[in-house]
């Protein structure tokens, strides 16, 4: 099943009741036992690439979002409070969300907690039946971009999807690269409101 956006405070009707079945109990034991972290992170990670996955121009972005995620779930898990699966999951999901929404601001992934644990990347997991096996760019973000004036789309696609400098993007746009950066600026904060994400 797909997994959509999560509304703040809540848990999504379109995600896998089974991914929450546990979640509480495993989350509170991972404080103490690694076996039950890798339980919770084997119910949880399939459903959130998938989602990353619809939300990023580059897989392995979706994956380094994915380790970050759960190295910050191990480094704040003394701080959760939930009472429930749902709580459980939903606190989880948040840390995503907020770090995807990073990741939209800034152009670049995290990586503190995963240096703080000394993880490098996530273990291997498949996002599943719903995964697009030749997709590039997630379907949703395609979608946004399409949203975006011709030439911001052109600029953020050629800052953040190829990999671009500034200044070759100038050179190719025949404009400053102050302009191409208010461009990728403001298609930025664009995306991450069409996405669900805020600024």
């Amino acid at each position: 099943m797909s997994v959509t956006d999560r509304p703040t405070g809540g848990t999504s009707s379109a995600v896998d009741r089974t991914d929450l079945a546990g979640a509480h109990e495993l989350l509170v034991r991972s404080r103490v036992e690694l076996a039950a972290l890798d339980r919770l992170y084997h119910s949880l990670a399939p459903g959130l690439l998938r989602w990353l996955r619809a939300r990023v121009a580059d897989p392995d972005v979706a994956t380094d979002l994915l380790a970050e995620t759960f190295a910050q779930v191990v480094c704040s898990i003394e701080r959760y409070r939930g009472e429930g699966d749902e709580s459980a999951v939903g606190w989880v999901w948040g840390i995503a969300r907020n770090l995807l929404r990073r990741y939209y601001r800034r152009q670049r992934v995290e990586t503190a907690a995963r240096q703080r644990l000394g993880v490098t990347a996530a273990e291997p997991v498949t996002a599943g039946p719903d995964e697009a096996p030749d997709a590039s760019v997630g379907a949703e973000l395609r979608a946004a971009l399409d949203g975006l004036p011709t030439r911001t789309r052109e600029s953020v696609w050629l800052r953040v999807v190829d990999d671009l400098p500034y200044e070759e993007i100038a050179c190719r746009q025949g404009c400053s690269t102050t302009a191409v950066r208010q461009r990728v600026s403001r298609g930025m904060r664009q995306l991450a409101t069409t996405m669900g994400g805020t600024t």
